[in-house]
């Protein structure tokens, strides 16, 4: 059943942020797991834009990978099917670009995916909140918003800690106008996805038909489910620092427009299609679940 709501007096406005993570840790003390993660994910969401810089174009790759690992703990909240790996895949990521990147913005989402740990939920999600209000004072209300939309939330009507999020319970990002810097940013993002520099779908730049990458996405998940053992995240987060470290030290030039597979700290196959280099990885690695590569695009 979904949790009932109940009118509750307002939080005070008058709250010290980034100061009261002991204040925000008893806000958010006793909710159901997946409400405290999904709040931790709209913090870092609010200040994804954050991590643009004009001067670097790398950051966009950031940005937009950050998004996209967001989403997917997004959609754990609410119960939709998201494979195991999927969600290492994803924290791995986001906490590979804060490793990189060394920013609130990209620390309050590296927070936000650790809070679905069940022993760091409350710690993570508070640090998620500060880090996202230490980017932007501008996301304060909406974070007191959100807080006030879990007070609500009544333990007596019999909610399970697993609880699911009804994907409307918070309403919109912004409890006012979304700041200028945030538009801007996403702008940015899109422009940049739509340029030159944003890979190709596999239809396009490899000709693949709907039917080969379908063929494709099947065999490579009846391959994770077969292959043992499973990767673990230390492994995939070891091999994803390593790539991020030599695009930031400008080391993948000679893979420019390609994807790339990385394995033990080693560029073990590219492509013009990630997809397809993943199952061309199968194949030649039949003992290593495909899980385990770090496939990423080389802009």
């Amino acid at each position: 059943m979904e949790p009932k709501l109940r009118r509750t007096p307002g939080l005070p406005q008058t709250v010290d942020f980034p100061n009261t993570g002991e204040w925000v840790g008893n806000k958010l003390g006793g909710i159901p797991r997946r409400f405290v993660v999904a709040f931790a994910v709209r913090c870092a969401l609010r200040v994804t834009p954050r991590v643009f810089t004009p001067k670097d174009q790398e950051s966009l790759e950031h940005m937009a990978v950050l998004e996209a690992a967001l989403g997917v703990f997004a959609f754990w909240t609410e119960g939709k099917p998201i494979s195991r790996f999927r969600i290492e895949r994803a924290r791995g990521d986001c906490f590979a670009v804060s490793r990189g990147v060394g920013s609130p913005p990209a620390d309050a989402a590296a927070h936000a995916v650790a809070a679905a740990a069940p022993a760091a939920t409350v710690a993570a999600a508070t640090a998620a909140a500060i880090s996202a209000t230490r980017s932007s004072p501008d996301v304060r209300d909406s974070v007191l918003h959100d807080l006030e939309r879990l007070d609500t939330l009544d333990s007596r009507e019999g909610w399970q800690n697993d609880q699911l999020v009804p994907a409307d319970f918070f309403g919109p990002l912004w409890a006012s106008e979304e700041p200028e810097w945030s538009r801007a940013g996403w702008a940015k993002l899109e422009a940049y996805r739509e340029g030159k520099a944003k890979p190709k779908p596999p239809s396009e730049e490899s000709g693949a038909t709907m039917e080969q990458l379908e063929a494709w996405f099947a065999e490579l998940e009846k391959l994770r489910a077969e292959r043992r053992p499973y990767p673990t995240r230390a492994e995939r987060l070891a091999d994803m620092n390593w790539l991020h470290d030599r695009k930031v030290a400008r080391e993948m030039g000679g893979y420019a427009g390609r994807y790339v597979a990385v394995l033990r700290g080693e560029v073990v196959g590219t492509d013009t299609d990630g997809t397809r280099l993943e199952v061309a990885m199968a194949h030649k690695y039949p003992e290593i679940n495909p899980d385990r590569f770090v496939i990423e695009y080389v802009g």
